[in-house]
């Protein structure tokens, strides 16, 4: 193998303080150093290099343990930081104490040094005075660079040494039967960790393991280590052990290069015993035992007294009581790649992955990926493009069609390399473990038929009688299986960790395809396989540790359906796979994947089992419901129809699946609004559940929830919190406390007391729900985003605009994520966001999104829907805040008949919009046109909601402010009390609807001129509006303004304001 020349340029580590004063120093530095990189002598590097995504701490490790120059660039930042004083340094000096590293101080600003610490480093600039202290800094910096650059020719000088030194090997290392990797890559963190523990053992002997699978470079690593550190010793002995006759005849061939006085022709035993006998005898020595295949092979070895260092590579993971373990992974994305591209000659040996074109560096992360990132692969294939210069893409395309065919392929101009291909390393090793336990060969057919990464071990044992007659029996008893285990581990064929999951590398599993194919094995345990899946895998719900297990089985499902897709004719396996990979995605909120699946089992369900069947009913049940969620309403009405439909044909009327049926229909007919059509529904269902499961049960408590929801989108609050509460008590009684379901009672028990004024009950039900949704959903699901719009929308309506603002971002976050743009929740928390806005004085940000908001009701709900009519207020209240009317009424008015026809004449959000549309008219001074409408809602809001609801409260004062214009002062002064009364009590003094009503009675008592009464009004109002809204808000604005005009008629002489406080608070 040839040696490559040396690279021309240097690398250069810098390490610095990531602060503002040692940055600015940096960018000076780096600029005098341009024009050494620019005639190649050095290419640095500093941590402002990484890239988005990249491991951090892995990078600064590796380009640390690569330069050939170290700069630490002092300060009393960089002495106080932990990264750079405590690891950089650290690794520097180790570096410079192994003479692999040239390491120079840049004194940047005044600080101590500790002596110990940095000993004698060479420092910059020469005279040691800091660059801070240079009257021209650019002087400074041309010494330091100076300095670098003597440095950099004398390193020059090094690397050309080391490379005749490569080229013409010690020959302490000429017992070592491979020359050093010109390509090898990566494994930087490995060699450094294997250093460090063999240093830190200091003369003591330690030995070091390097197990893995076959291919994954266990040689290679221990090559490169060889070769690094081949300074740090006086003698390096490699012995292949992976037989115990391979041991002995190796230690028989060292003793002549450790020149002992033993006969040539003594027995072998003699001279085994003699270089024993050398090994405790000596120091700074190295003996690598190379692909030792069983560890009783090498059982004298180390001698029990050696005195130097021990490094074996071995397949076997079972290896911790003779030495320490490093399991060698596969390459990351970033080596694989280098590794690949250097090896098809499409960069150079020494070039980094980020030196090749973009289109390089992506088709060859897409074969790293296809091939696992095993380096044996990598090298494979990177040989082939070599040698046929067929290209990247057009090598994983041919991969994709004849992979097995290239494993197993040699190169045919460097067939040195390696011994074996892929494929044949492979092959050895499933004859040896079907040697050792024909069992666990099949163990590893069934494993080459799953998802590769994450294989539950239960599996196994819930799915045992589908395994065949062998494993059958020992996959059902632990001891069995776990000898099973063994001979796979030694092999490395498969890792096993602490969480009872397996894992194979992919490549295994495509040579395990081709055995299993050319014995005609394939078709039974692909059977097998699939079968054990369907028996093992749990409910898809939140019961017990379900949904953790759904989790883990999903990728498998998904694998098992590609799987069953080659299948020419299906079974009721295909129909119970697809629904539940349906039921999955559903509960993760991937509804149009979710769709997908549930068509896919309903198409299955009625060709396999028939179109009047249980199953294709349940089917049509969740197909319903995902298009509901997706706000496809009228979808959903036909698919519970024919699921109502049908189980009325197969059940009883009484049965459960019927009253779930009609739980459904009646959910699909609330949300457009046919709320006459829903409630016999509900009730119908209810009665149902009550006599099937009894009063106690959690599926009463659905039906419960579902009717209280019915009841509050109809105003009947307490109705709704009648049933919310017996909903939350029996779920509380039955389900875990972290159940969605209980959040579900919580959020909906807290909105009856939001809607009823009782804030101080609704704000820890509210929290309560959010976290437990957190915990058991996870922070991206719809339902957390539910949660998260319910407590924003309490502290908005607390007037705590700073603590619902991230709440309400949060939850738009969310809703695009996961439900798309055009979802109606999307379109929910747009409003709501923008209604913030609205209220903080923020017009310009609130209309855009009002308007968003309102297209996609439009769009998704249809131009009747009371959702709609919310958007449309919403918008022409925008455009009445900012005196834009012409473009407010046609609004307001459109929102007032959908509502009154969607939701009838006596409902409280009728009432919010003959409020907007009166105000409206106020605005414009039309106050005969206003008065009636006022006077109705108020009329609404006292019936519906009672007589102390802080909407009614808004009713009185939005019609006392209209009394005031008509100057009815004795009717605005009654319903001006009344109004702060309410909102004193339910919202508490520091609100801003609170402050509103202060104003409007001071203003009230301003126009009587009993001024002595107005001033505490204002004054009161003025600070409430300053704390919550801020000084520059309009409303603020304007009642600093009647303040200061009423301090000026409280004086000698003055006169009346006639100022008036515009009504706010209107929904």
């Amino acid at each position: 193998m040839s040696i490559s020349p040396p690279s021309a340029a240097i690398k250069v580590f810098i390490s610095y303080a990531r602060v503002t004063e040692d940055e600015v120093l940096l960018k000076k530095l780096l600029t005098h150093l341009k024009p050494l990189a620019l005639s190649g002598k050095i290419e640095f590097w500093q941590p402002l290099n990484i890239l988005a995504g990249e491991d951090k701490n892995k990078e600064i490790a590796e380009h640390l343990n690569q330069a050939q120059i170290i700069l630490l660039l002092i300060s009393s930042d960089f002495i106080s930081s932990d990264s750079q004083y405590g690891f950089d340094l650290t690794r520097a000096m180790e570096r410079r104490a192994e003479h692999t590293a040239h390491v120079i101080s840049v004194l940047l600003r005044p600080t101590y040094l500790d002596g110990e610490k940095v000993g004698d480093l060479q420092a910059l600039p020469q005279n040691g005075k800091p660059v801070t202290k240079w009257p021209d800094l650019d002087d400074a910096f041309v010494d330091i660079v100076n300095g670098i650059a003597r440095v950099v020719e004398e390193q020059k000088k090094v690397v050309l040494e080391q490379a005749r030194t490569i080229q013409e090997p010690f020959h302490k290392l000429n017992n070592i039967p491979f020359e050093r990797n010109r390509l090898f890559t990566g494994r930087e963190a490995y060699l450094a960790d294997l250093h460090t523990a063999l240093r830190e053992a200091q003369t003591a002997a330690l030995t070091q393991a390097i197990s893995g699978l076959g291919g994954i470079g266990k040689t290679q690593t221990a090559l490169e280590y060889a070769y690094r550190y081949q300074h740090e010793y006086e003698q390096i002995l490699w012995l292949t052990a992976d037989t115990r006759d391979t041991v002995l005849s190796g230690l028989s061939r060292i003793a002549p290069i450790l020149k002992l006085p033993v006969p040539q022709e003594s027995e072998q035993t003699v001279i085994v015993q003699a270089v024993l006998r050398w090994l405790e005898a000596h120091e700074h020595w190295l003996l690598i035992l190379d692909n030792v295949e069983n560890l009783a092979d090498i059982k004298d070895l180390p001698p029990q007294h050696a005195r130097g260092h021990t490094l074996i590579t071995t397949r076997s993971q079972i290896v911790s009581r003779r030495a320490r373990h490093l399991d060698l992974a596969i390459m990351d994305a970033t080596e694989g790649a280098t590794l690949l591209l250097r090896r098809a000659e499409i960069i150079e040996q020494r070039q980094e992955l980020s030196q090749a074109t973009l289109e390089d560096q992506e088709a060859a992360s897409k074969i790293v990926t296809e091939l696992g990132g095993l380096p044996l692969a990598l090298d494979q294939a990177g040989a082939y493009i070599s040698e046929t210069g067929c290209g990247l893409e057009r090598y994983r395309q041919l991969y994709q069609q004849k992979r097995l065919t290239l494993l197993k392929r040699k190169s045919s101009t460097d067939p040195g390399d390696y011994h074996d291909t892929v494929a044949t390393t492979w092959s050895l090793s499933f004859d040896r473990v079907q040697q050792a336990n024909p069992a666990s060969v099949e163990l590893l057919y069934l494993c080459a038929l799953l998802e590769p990464d994450e294989i539950p071990e239960e599996l196994f044992s819930k799915g045992a009688t589908k395994l065949g007659p062998v494993l059958s029996t020992l996959c059902s008893d632990d001891f069995e299986f776990n000898e099973l285990m063994i001979p796979l581990r030694n092999y490395s064929l498969i890792r096993r960790n602490p969480n009872q999951i397996l894992s194979i590398h992919r490549l295994v599993q495509v040579v395990l395809q081709e055995r299993m194919a050319e014995r005609n094995l394939r078709k039974i345990w692909e059977e097998r396989a699939i079968d054990a899946l369907a028996l093992s895998i749990p409910p898809a719900d939140y019961e017990q540790d379900h949904w953790a297990r759904c989790l883990t089985y999903l990728p498998q499902i998904q694998h098992a359906i590609e799987l069953l897709g080659a299948r020419p004719t299906p079974s009721d396996i295909n129909v119970q796979l697809w629904h539940w990979y349906g039921n999955v995605l559903d509960k993760q909120a991937r509804y149009q994947a979710a769709e997908t699946a549930y068509l896919q089992a309903l198409t299955l369900s009625e060709d396999v089992l028939g179109k009047i069947h249980p199953v294709t009913a349940r089917i049509l049940n969740d197909l319903a419901e995902v298009s509901r969620l997706q706000a496809h309403f009228q979808q959903a009405e036909q698919y519970n129809q024919h699921a109502l439909t049908m189980r009325e044909t197969l059940f009883d009327t009484e049965h459960a699946e019927t009253a779930t049926s009609l739980n459904n229909l009646a959910r699909s007919y609330q949300e457009q609004a046919k709320y006459h059509d829903a409630e016999p529904l509900y009730q119908r269902a209810l009665k149902i559940k009550e006599a099937i499961f009894g009063p106690e049960h959690a599926e009463t408590a659905s039906s419960l929830n579902d009717l209280a929801t019915l009841y509050d989108a109809q105003g009947k609050y307490s109705q709704a919190e009648v049933l919310d509460k017996r909903a939350l008590a029996i779920r509380e009684k039955v389900l875990d406390s972290q159940h969605p379901d209980v959040a579900l009672s919580l959020d909906n028990l807290a909105g009856s007391y939001k809607s009823r004024g009782k804030y101080e009950e609704a704000e820890p039900l509210y929290k309560r729900a959010l976290k437990i949704r957190e915990q058991a959903l996870g922070g991206q699901h719809p339902d957390t985003a539910t949660s998260l719009g319910n407590l924003a929308g309490l502290y908005q309506r607390l007037g705590k605009y700073e603590e619902a603002e991230p709440l309400y971002k949060r939850a738009l976050k969310i809703r695009e994520q996961a439900l798309g743009g055009q979802h109606p929740d999307t379109a929910t928390s747009l409003n709501n966001l923008a209604g913030l806005y609205q209220s903080q004085g923020k017009y310009e940000e609130a209309e855009p999104l009002y308007k968003r908001a309102l297209k996609i009701s439009e769009q998704v709900l249809g131009g009747q829907h009371p959702d709609t009519a919310t958007s449309l207020g919403s918008l022409a209240g925008l455009y009445e805040s900012q005196g834009k009317y012409e473009e407010a009424e046609p609004l307001y008015k459109r929102a007032l008949e959908i509502r009154e026809q969607a939701l009838g004449g006596q409902h409280p959000y009728t009432a919010t919009s003959l409020g907007n549309l009166a105000g409206l008219y106020e605005s414009q001074g039309k106050y005969e046109e206003a008065e009636p409408l006022y006077k109705r809602a108020l009329e609404i809001r006292e019936q519906a909601l009672g007589g102390q609801h802080p909407d009614t409260a808004t009713s009185l004062n939005n019609l006392a402010v209209l009394y005031r214009s008509q100057g009815k002062i004795k009717e605005a002064m009654s319903l001006s009390r009344r109004a702060l009364e309410i909102r004193e009590k339910t919202l508490g003094p520091q609100h801003p609807d609170t402050a509103n009503s202060l104003h409007n009675l001071g203003m009230l008592y301003v126009d009587q001129r009993f001024y002595s009464l107005a001033g505490p009004l204002l004054k009161r109002s003025l600070a409430i509006y300053e704390q919550v809204l801020s000084a520059q808000h309009p409303d603020t604005i304007l009642v600093r303004k009647h303040y200061m005009e009423l301090r000026a008629l409280m004086r000698p002489v003055g006169k009346g304001s006639s100022a008036k406080k515009k009504k706010n608070g209107k929904k």
